[in-house]
């Protein structure tokens, strides 16, 4: 049987994934189905009701957008009359693929740059596009001595400080802290990098695993994770750290076995990420509609409108890209309001 892909957003004659997809179909003598999806130009009321859309089908309070892209290629696929589909989630955690790892491998010698990362020094990153959305949580990452706190700050879009300040306490902290501990006791011993896989594995892994299952099951089809399996996962865990990233080069026994497959290109490329954009629609939401969603009174019950408003003026004004703030926000206000709607 023939591979299909199922391909969503944007102009996909183009787009890189289609071409690298098309060259591994073709090197691996396999079809390749291409279905385009042009996502319609959306007003305000549009993105407001995708976003609620993504609160109601994850049920549980995880905010991730990729739920639309999930839900889409899902739909696009049933429609075809395929009834499973297979997804190489868990290859990134399994292996040591995010480009986050490189920092806490490397974390020993990242203090020397404590003292230079400044306000200013920040302001600087900021403004460069790549690291727009970065530059807080790096140099948060660099500053916590504690290194479930630090990793939490390095992948979380807010910090332990802007969490007290958007929930007027530290309680809930001081709860996810001990929590954070508590899974690390078990894997003490080990490595940094060791670490943050083993967090992976029980949060952010934990959690793309099941906005996958809910978005393709409410698209009648089923998604399997073959490389989700008790022994890859002991492997990958019982590999050494030099094994796993050497350099800039991650997701190594992976990119090994596919080089005797594949060519050299379509191995050792960068990785790209699943998340559909944002930026245009936080921009086309506007402040005032942000500010409006973001103050009601369920939301306001539990985060700070004064925390809210900085936020949406420094966006908006230019000072920072809060982009995945505010989406995170939003979210939260709108799945508020549905769990609301459900008692």
């Amino acid at each position: 049987m023939g591979l299909h892909a199922v391909y969503s957003g944007g102009k996909q004659s183009s787009s890189t994934d289609t071409i690298y997809a098309r060259q591994v179909a073709s090197a691996l003598k396999l079809e390749v189905e291409e279905i385009i999806h042009s996502a319609s130009p959306m007003d305000p009321d549009g993105i407001i009701a995708e976003f609620r859309s993504v609160a109601r089908g994850t049920e549980e309070p995880i905010s991730d957008y990729t739920y639309i892209a999930s839900e889409m290629i899902s739909e696009m696929a049933r429609g075809r009359s395929f009834k499973v589909m297979l997804s190489g989630m868990g290859g990134d955690e399994l292996f040591g693929g995010y480009p986050r790892y490189l920092p806490v491998l490397y974390s020993r010698y990242l203090g020397v740059f404590k003292p230079l990362m400044t306000k200013y020094l920040r302001s600087v990153i900021r403004r460069i596009p790549s690291w727009a959305k970065k530059a807080d949580r790096f140099s948060r990452f660099i500053a916590e001595p504690d290194f479930g706190m630090a990793y939490t700050n390095l992948i979380g879009y807010f910090g332990t400080s802007e969490v007290a300040a958007m929930l007027g306490s530290s309680c809930g902290i001081d709860l996810f802290h001990e929590r954070i501990s508590a899974l690390l006791s078990n894997v003490r011993s080990y490595s940094p990098l060791k670490k943050a896989m083993y967090l992976d594995r029980y949060g952010f892994l934990a959690h793309n695993l099941m906005v996958t299952d809910k978005s393709s099951m409410a698209k009648s089809i089923e998604v399997r994770v073959p490389l989700m399996s008790r022994d890859l996962a002991a492997f990958g865990f019982n590999t050494r750290d030099s094994a796993l990233i050497s350099w800039w080069r991650t997701k190594r026994p992976l990119r090994q076995f596919l080089s005797h497959r594949l060519q050299r290109n379509l191995v050792h490329r960068p990785k790209v990420g699943f998340n559909p954009p944002l930026d245009d629609k936080i921009a086309i939401l506007g402040s005032h509609r942000i500010h409006e969603v973001l103050t009601g009174p369920i939301i306001s019950s539990v985060i700070n409108p004064s925390f809210v408003s900085v936020l949406i003026r420094e966006h908006f004004d230019g000072e920072a890209n809060h982009t995945y703030r505010l989406w995170q926000l939003l979210y939260f206000s709108l799945w508020l309001e549905e769990a609301a709607n459900e008692t």
